[in-house]
């Protein structure tokens, strides 16, 4: 038996959730814990999620938290480091992809995501993939090729991570740790 749960902030979606039979969880994942077991989901699906929040630590605390030994995190984010972003910079144009006047407050590249984890997870946590997709301002079929060759200069990027042991609260302790200047959110 599967069981699905679709997370969302807004309950816009919740009848189509509904019908295809995906338990709606309607909270707020920046503040709020989720209601789930902890070591119980196989699969996380957070696609072009984490862009739009602040509380990645928080966030990142929870999915691992629930997430089951050996189970699987899938991220999908713009590419900061895409290679027309790339370009903009050279022309004093800000990345397409992480503009002020927009809902992202992030900005992400393969180097500096993987590092994120590694750095607080370090060996449990294994990048099993990454990928790019869509190559912006090419068409589908030279874009396809283009993100196989040259993944970390796509468009999107994506990042297939284990989870290879227990989880024991390493975001929140990290941020204990880390002298960051950010007043990071680390539950009550």
């Amino acid at each position: 038996q599967i069981n699905a749960f679709g997370v969302d902030f807004h309950n816009t979606n919740n009848k189509s959730l509904k019908k295809n039979n995906i338990n709606v969880i309607n909270i707020d994942i920046e503040k709020q814990r989720l209601p789930i077991k902890s070591n119980t989901i196989d699969i996380i699906i957070a696609n072009q999620v984490l862009e739009h929040v602040k509380e990645l630590f928080w966030i990142n605390h929870e999915l691992f938290r629930v997430l089951k030994k050996d189970g699987h995190l899938f991220i999908g984010v713009p590419n900061g480091l895409s290679l027309h972003n790339r370009i903009l910079g050279i022309f004093g144009f800000h990345p397409r992809s992480s503009k002020i006047i927009s809902a992202h407050v992030r900005i992400f590249s393969k180097r500096d995501t993987i590092l994120f984890y590694k750095s607080i997870l370090g060996k449990k946590v294994e990048v099993i993939k990454f990928y790019g997709s869509q190559f912006y301002p090419f068409n589908k079929f030279f874009s396809r090729i283009l993100s196989y060759l040259v993944p970390s200069l796509s468009t999107s990027i994506f990042f297939v991570l284990k989870k290879r042991d227990s989880y024991n609260d390493e975001f929140l302790k990290w941020l204990e740790k880390a002298a960051l200047e950010t007043n990071f959110y680390k539950g009550k």
